[in-house]
């Protein structure tokens, strides 16, 4: 071989090797951004999901909130219900008592009539 050929071959070989090595280090810095930004996606994505997370919480202490309240109102009426039944129970009564001494007074009173026409007047026939 000729000194001139292994001049161009040692120059071929450096062409060659900073042609390598300038795609090795644009590839890696290009693959170096590309980690970052997918880092950065995958972070705000961790970031989403702890807030939602933080939402399903509240919404689920919420939910079990109104759930004890809502027990608590059935509770509440229930009881006013049976107030209401005691009540009306105690009206039925009443109006039963009622009418058993109003139709106790109108037999006193028919035979009050009865009697005070017989001594007023005498028997009738």
């Amino acid at each position: 071989m000729t000194s001139e050929r292994i001049f161009r071959i040692g120059q071929y070989l450096a062409k060659i090797w900073t042609h390598v090595w300038w795609h090795a280090f644009y590839g890696s810095r290009c693959m170096t951004d590309e980690i970052h930004e997918l880092t950065d996606q995958v972070n705000q994505s961790n970031h989403r999901i702890q807030d939602v997370e933080k939402l399903a919480k509240r919404f689920e202490s919420e939910k079990d909130e109104l759930q004890v309240t809502l027990e608590e109102a059935e509770a509440a009426l229930e009881q006013e219900e049976a107030k209401v039944e005691r009540a009306l129970a105690d009206v039925a009564a009443a109006k039963d008592d009622t009418e058993r001494r109003l139709t106790e007074k109108d037999e006193e009173f028919e035979n009050l009539r009865y009697v005070s026409r017989f001594i007023l007047g005498g028997p009738k026939k």
